[in-house]
């Protein structure tokens, strides 16, 4: 995500990434990066799938903060362990 904060906004985006961009931008990014450091916990904007894929070799309990590509807004993507 940090290609995007420096101000290059992919041609690929679609308009609800670029709102989403937009809205952690001006009113989130002093919030999440503290003294110029990210937490190791939050990735950008990432999909869904990007998510996944961070965690699936994570034990259970393991979980990431994305800023949604869908919606303006957060989105919390955590490792579960699946009963069955």
């Amino acid at each position: 995500f940090l290609h995007m904060i420096e101000g290059v906004v992919s041609p690929v985006m679609d308009w609800s990434q670029r709102a989403a961009l937009l809205w952690f931008t001006q009113s989130q990014l002093q919030s999440v990066i503290s003294n110029g450091i990210v937490p190791d916990w939050f990735h950008g904007i990432i999909s869904r799938k990007a998510a996944e894929e961070l965690l699936m070799t994570k034990p259970p309990g393991f979980f990431l903060i994305r800023v949604s590509e869908s919606r303006v807004g957060f989105t919390l993507s955590y490792r579960c362990v699946f009963a069955g």
